[in-house]
């Protein structure tokens, strides 16, 4: 952030004295101050976000961020600032509109209005060039990595997008022993996708006394579900 005092300004306040019109360089060195005080308080104010956002305390420093807009709103600083923040955190919608906020209330003739402009244009470039990893992962390494998550959690992938739902419903390793204890919300999240997965499930344990869960297993054992099953452990306590 430049904290420069504009120099027009600064040549205000000197002509106007030169020329012996003080009340002129009263208003102007009185203008110049809150500058200062503006640009000094913001400054620091920015070194604070940038400092948390270094320690991964973004919470915190978009806080500073907030204030930083709070205290001068027609001011560029607050919004580069957070608007930084939120790119850095791979936010770029939403830094996008912060940058569109300070165009809409910054004034064109700002020193820093053509920063806002090249910042806003640039998180919208990452945006329209998004990159999915899941994608392009070879399945063997997205089974590992489905492995490592609780079966609950492997479920609500399904969720994340409609790539990563392609990609999980084919990684077979994943799937091959499930384990349905009595927790609700493991046995309705794994069942919910069962449809999906069960051509990899080889083993499958149900523990549960929820009589929502038992009519969803025989209603998918009746439907032809668990082609591939080779055990079947049932557990009513």
């Amino acid at each position: 952030m430049n904290t420069a005092i504009p120099i027009p300004s600064l040549e205000k306040v000197t002509n106007a004295y030169d020329h012996g019109e003080y009340d002129a360089a009263i208003q102007q060195a009185t203008n110049a101050i809150k500058y200062i005080e503006q640009f000094e308080l913001l400054w620091v104010f920015e070194r604070r976000a940038l400092a948390l956002s270094m320690q991964s305390q973004f919470q915190a420093a978009e806080e500073d961020a907030k204030a930083m807009i709070e205290y001068a709103p027609t001011l560029s600083q607050g919004y580069l600032c957070f608007g930084q923040l939120l790119s850095m955190q791979g936010k770029q919608k939403r830094a996008s509109n912060v940058y569109q906020e300070g165009l809409e209330k910054v004034a064109s003739n700002d020193l820093a209005y053509g920063q806002l402009l090249q910042a806003k244009k640039m998180v919208d470039e990452k945006t329209n060039q998004h990159f999915d990893l899941v994608s392009a992962l070879p399945i063997e390494i997205m089974d590992e990595i489905v492995l490592l998550s609780k079966e609950e959690e492997r479920a609500n992938l399904f969720d994340v997008s409609r790539i990563w739902s392609q990609r999980l419903e084919n990684c077979q390793n994943a799937w091959k022993y499930i384990y349905n204890n009595h927790w609700h919300s493991r046995i309705m999240a794994v069942a919910r996708v069962l449809p999906k997965i069960e051509k990899h499930i080889h083993h499958l344990t149900i523990k549960t006394t929820m009589e929502k869960a038992w009519v969803r297993y025989l209603e998918d054992l009746e439907n032809g579900y668990f082609r591939k099953l080779k055990s079947l452990e049932v557990i009513g306590k």
